[in-house]
């Protein structure tokens, strides 16, 4: 099997997984393009990220999503 034709089965296999599981293999594989990849970095962001994730979950913290953003800067813009 060439480099292509296997390329495209993994795409296409990472594919069909569940958005959990499309996530963890993304995560996975970005870490894997920094070999200086810091773990004590990496581990304050993920400590950073939960902590973001938990007081958006229990309600202490409202995040726009991302088409929100983009409406409310068009209006700033078009001023």
């Amino acid at each position: 099997m060439s480099m292509d034709a296997n390329f495209a089965q993994v795409k296409s296999a990472a594919l069909k997984l569940g958005e959990n599981d499309r996530a963890e293999l993304a995560k996975k594989l970005l870490l894997s393009l920094d070999p200086n990849d810091d773990d004590d970095v990496r581990q304050a962001w993920e400590i950073e990220l939960e902590k973001r994730l938990s007081a958006a979950e229990s309600g202490q913290v409202s995040y726009t999503d991302g088409e929100g953003v983009h409406k409310t800067a068009r209006k700033l813009f078009s001023k």
